[in-house]
C-alpha cells in the first residue's frame, strides 16, 4: 500500500470517525503536517514522524531533528490536511532513516505551495 492510498484511507477514517463518533479508534497521522497550538513553539510547522497512543512526535528538520522529535499531546497540535511526498511518507511509515534536511525540504515545499 503506497502513501497516496494511506492518505485516502486516513481522509475516509477522519470523516467516518467525525460523523459516527467512534471513540477509542486510533488514526494514523505519520507523514502528515501539523502546527503547534500551545507551548513556546506555538504556530510552528512540523511533520508528524511517529505516533504512540494520544501522543505524536513532531520534527521540523531545524530545531527538532528526526533523531530527537518533539513529543506533544494530540490536543496541542492542529493537523493540516496535507502530507509529505510519497517517498518520505513511506520511509517514515517503514521506520527507515530520515534526515533533517529531507523534513526541512518537505516543509519548504509545502510553504512554497501554499504561499503562491
Amino acid at each position: 500500500m503506497d502513501c497516496s492510498e494511506k492518505k485516502r484511507r486516513l481522509t475516509a477514517e477522519l470523516s467516518y470517525n467525525k460523523s459516527c463518533g467512534q471513540p477509542g479508534q486510533e488514526i494514523r497521522m505519520i507523514g502528515q503536517l501539523a502546527t503547534s497550538k500551545a507551548g513556546h513553539d506555538k504556530e510552528r510547522l512540523y511533520v508528524i514522524v511517529a505516533q504512540k497512543g494520544d501522543d505524536v512526535y513532531l520534527c521540523d528538520g531545524d530545531l527538532r531533528l528526526p533523531e530527537k522529535p518533539k513529543k506533544k499531546r494530540m490536543k496541542h497540535i492542529q493537523p493540516i490536511n496535507d502530507f509529505v511526498d510519497e517517498k518520505l511518507c513511506s520511509r517514515l511509515l517503514n521506520g527507515e532513516k530520515v534526515y533533517g534536511e529531507e523534513i526541512k525540504y518537505a516543509l519548504k515545499q509545502y510553504l512554497k505551495k501554499t504561499c503562491i
